[in-house]
């Protein structure tokens, strides 16, 4: 019935594979958390970089939502194991979920931040997350 009941995966039955520490995010209000964003090609000033709150974020872009589906790259890797070893870890068949997003989309912000062109294809992110 769980199956049947929604297109989102409820939260609690998510799968958790990270290669890296997460971030811990405080209950602190959403104008503490800030992001930097820098590009050498700003064509709207000669600043290069921004520093924005989410609070910034939702209140000066389009906030947008999408449903998508995310999968492990290692799903089903017990069953490949069997036919040829492989690194990582031995995940079965429940290594994939359906969620709702939402927030402002990078394109959009690097088109009214920095008036990159709405042609724009391709991006490079970096993080020096701590």
């Amino acid at each position: 019935a769980l199956l049947t009941s929604s297109w989102i995966t409820p939260h609690e039955l998510w799968f958790a594979r990270n290669h890296h520490p997460v971030p811990a995010l405080s209950s602190e209000p959403l104008d503490r958390h800030q992001i930097t964003i820098s590009t050498p090609l700003n064509r709207n000033s000669h600043n290069n970089s921004i520093t924005l709150s989410v609070k910034d974020l939702s209140e000066s872009l389009p906030v947008r939502s999408i449903v998508s589906t995310i999968q492990c790259g290692g799903n089903r890797r017990s069953e490949m194991s069997r036919i040829e070893r492989t690194n990582g870890t031995s995940w079965g068949v429940g290594a994939i979920a359906n969620a709702k997003w939402t927030g402002v989309r990078l394109r959009d912000l690097l088109i009214q931040r920095f008036g990159l062109s709405e042609e724009l294809i391709e991006s490079l992110q970096e993080s020096t997350d701590e």
